[in-house]
Formats: structure tokens, C-alpha cells, sequence
């Protein structure tokens, strides 16, 4: 399956789990809306049950001190908070309680129609027993709502809770798919891609060294043919205490010079070596120094001054052969963008080791700063143009060393300076 398929099927999956998830709660919403109303009409009709009591216990007190008149008015009052009951006022009583809402009506309007000269308060008996009836209907109702909300927001809770639980779990699950099935296996290709590409800066770097290496190396064996040369015509002409002088002479000469191809050529495999992929601890400043001398031998940089200074003892974790390169990098391009000095600065600010490398060449701009690690960027023309990747590199191997690597310039024709930064050990 296609990754654009597998993405649109797991997206899709999230949808409706989602969807459903929010249909449920709307469902609890609505209904604790409904709960609410509810809730409010109970609250309603048991104040106007209290009213209805109060007027009928009214009554009753009149009629005991033989005030009919007084104790019809009181019933009427409470006969009109029934007239409020009707479809008109909004208001409706709460379910199962309306047969005994009317029982209280008729019994409170017979009541009305019995007062009379010497009425007491047994005429209001059955005005209470129906209005007690009322009451206790209104609370059993009350009750049984209750218990219903109460049943449907635990299930609705139930029903949500299992739905987060459901939808969190599959989102981990397809997350952790993915992760498996895409993003590591990604991860992987660009780690290897950026080892072939830092491999393949260095070889690039290696080659160009090679090149004036190879020229520098053809002094000392030009006086290596010509001192053998020189030695072979002496003994086939002589062999006598002269000759043999010579000889042991341009034997010397020839060893002597032996071991400074030698040293040139170590100094150019030291360059090529990629180095084991574990890290060690690196004194920065002996590194540079290293750098700086090969780069130093090199004649197309003769007569350039490559000035080290700073302090001693500045030691980071790394990898050795991934550093020499950012090294090679930074004072390479000091190098060729300026024909003055190039200084080299180790030191310490801070917890960190700081390596600066600072020329007095062309400068940059604010635009090239800002784009001047992006890879294949380039501001070198001309005979040899730049491939725009050593800054990059070098920006992707101090990345991966925790460190940081940045660009600073005053302007154009004012010079540049790189200031690598990297967490220094004891």
C-alpha cells in the first residue's frame, strides 16, 4: 500500500472516530439540557405547591376565628395559581403529577363552596389531603427523574470515556505505524545519505589537496633522482674514498628526503582517513594546528600567513576525522576568499570551546549570511567555483556534535568570521 493510501485510510479512521465521539457528546448535552428543564419545573412547581399550602393553612387560621370572608379570599388566591398552570404561562407540570394537581384544584374549590356561618377548619380536611397527595407525587417524580439523568450521564460518560480511550489508543497505534513503517526508515535513509555526503565532501577536499601535495611532493623526489642518478655515474667511473663519500652523502640526502615524502603523504592520508564512527576526546587547538599545517604546504597558498592563537588544553567529544573537515572547511574558504591573513582563534567562553576562523576578504551580506549553510549555495566564480557544500557539511557535522556554527560579517569587503561552538569536557 502506498503511503498517500495508508495516511488517507488512518486519517479518515481519526475522522469518524472523532465524529462519533462528538456526536456522543452532543447527545449527553442535549440531554443534560433536558435534565435542566427539568429540573427547573420541579423547582417551580414545588414553590407554587409551598404557596398553595401557605394560603390553605391561611384559610384555616381565618376560619378559626370565624373569619369566612378572609378564608374564601385565601382560597381563591390559591386557586389562582392553578389559572397559571395553563398552556398560555409556558409553564407545564412535570410528568405523572397533573391528575393530583387537579384533585388539589377541586378539593381547595369545594372547600370555597362549603364556607360558611360557623365553618371551622375540618372544611379544608380534604383540600389538605389532596394537596399532601400533590406533594408526594411531585417528589416521587422528582426522584424518578433524577435516577434517569443520573442512569443516562453514567452511561453517556461511559460511552465517551470508552470512545477517548478507543480513539487515543488507535491514534497511538497508527502514530507508532507510521513511526515504523515511515519515519524511521527515513530517518535512516537521510543519516546515511548525510554520512555519504560528508564522505564525499572530504574526498572532494582530499582531491583538491592532492593536487598541490603532488607538486610539492615533486621536489624532494626530483632531488632523490638526481642525487641517485649523480651517485650511480661516480661508481661506474670510481669507486674510490671520494666516490664512496659521495655515496654515503647522497644516501643521506636521498633518505632525508624520503622521509619528507613520507611525511607529506601521512599528512594527506591523515585528511582521507574518515575515522572510527565512536568519539573520543579531541584537543581543539592541536587539531588546527595539524590543519593549518597541511593546508599551509599547500603551493597554491604559499606565502599566506595562517596565524594560531588561543589556549591551551581546549578539549571537546567528537569525531576526529568529522572536525579536521570542519577545520579544513572554514580555513580553506578563509583562504580563498581573502588574500591577507587568516586568523585562527581556540578558546573558552563560558562551558563552551570556541573555534574562530576570520579572514579579511570579501565579506558577506545580510542575505548571503542568512542563506550561507543552506547546501549548494555558493559565492565562488570564476576558474574554481565553489560546489556549495562544505559549509553545509561543516554546519550538519557541528549539528550533530550538539554544537552550533555561525556566520558573522560587518559587510561587504569587510572581512568574515565563523565561530564554531561545542561543549567543552574536563
Amino acid at each position: 500500500m502506498s503511503l498517500k493510501r495508508r495516511l488517507t485510510g488512518q486519517i479518515a479512521i481519526m475522522m469518524a472516530g472523532v465524529v462519533l465521539l462528538a456526536v456522543t457528546a452532543v447527545v449527553g448535552v442535549r440531554g443534560l439540557h433536558q435534565d435542566f428543564g427539568v429540573a427547573l419545573r420541579a423547582n417551580e412547581q414545588t414553590r407554587r405547591i409551598y404557596t398553595v399550602g401557605a394560603h390553605v393553612a391561611a384559610a384555616k387560621s381565618f376560619l378559626e376565628h370565624q373569619m369566612q370572608g378572609s378564608a374564601q379570599a385565601e382560597l381563591r388566591e390559591a386557586v389562582g395559581f392553578f389559572d397559571l398552570f395553563d398552556q398560555s404561562s409556558g409553564f407545564s407540570w412535570v410528568a405523572g403529577t397533573q391528575g393530583d394537581a387537579q384533585k388539589v384544584r377541586e378539593a381547595i374549590e369545594k372547600a370555597i363552596g362549603e364556607i360558611g356561618p360557623g365553618s371551622d377548619g375540618s372544611v379544608l380536611n380534604g383540600a389538605y389531603g389532596s394537596l399532601t397527595n400533590f406533594s408526594t407525587a411531585t417528589r416521587r417524580a422528582i426522584d424518578e427523574v433524577q435516577r434517569a439523568a443520573d442512569e443516562r450521564h453514567r452511561v453517556v460518560l461511559g460511552v465517551v470515556i470508552l470512545l477517548s480511550g478507543v480513539i487515543t489508543g488507535l491514534a497511538g497505534w497508527m502514530g507508532l505505524r507510521l513511526y515504523r513503517g515511515v519515519v524511521l526508515p527515513l530517518e535512516k535513509r537521510i543519516e546515511e545519505k548525510s554520512r555519504e555526503l560528508v564522505q564525499s565532501e572530504r574526498l572532494a577536499s582530499v582531491g583538491y589537496l592532492a593536487a598541490g601535495v603532488a607538486h610539492e611532493i615533486n621536489n624532494p623526489l626530483g632531488i632523490i633522482a638526481g642525487y641517485g642518478e649523480r651517485a650511480l655515474q661516480k661508481l661506474s667511473r670510481d669507486q674510490g674514498g671520494e666516490t664512496v663519500e659521495y655515496v654515503k652523502k647522497a644516501v643521506g640526502v636521498m633518505c632525508e628526503e624520503s622521509f619528507r615524502c613520507k611525511e607529506i603523504t601521512d599528512r594527506l592520508l591523515m585528511l582521507a582517513r574518515p575515522g572510527e564512527s565512536a568519539r573520543r576526546v579531541i584537543l581543539l587547538g592541536d587539531l588546527a594546528r595539524e590543519v593549518i599545517g597541511v593546508v599551509s604546504a599547500l603551493p597554491r597558498f604559499a606565502g599566506r600567513k595562517v596565524v594560531l592563537e588561543g589556549e591551551e588544553g581546549c578539549a571537546v567529544v567528537g569525531n576526529e576525522g568529522e572536525i579536521r573537515q570542519v577545520i579544513l572547511n572554514l580555513v580553506v574558504n578563509a583562504l580563498e576568499a581573502s588574500d591577507g591573513e587568516v586568523r585562527v582563534t581556540v578558546g573558552r567562553e563560558e562551558a563552551d570551546v570556541v573555534l574562530c576562523v576570520e579572514d579579511e576578504g570579501q565579506g558577506m551580506t545580510a542575505e548571503t549570511m542568512g542563506r550561507v549553510f543552506e547546501p549548494f549555495f555558493t559565492m565562488k566564480r570564476g576558474e574554481r567555483p565553489g560546489t556549495g557544500l562544505g559549509l553545509s557539511v561543516a554546519h550538519a557535522i557541528v549539528k550533530d556534535h550538539k554544537g552550533r556554527i555561525e556566520a558573522y560579517s560587518e559587510g561587504v569587503d569587510r572581512g568574515s568570521r565563523f565561530v564554531v561552538r561545542m561543549q567543552e569536557v574536563s
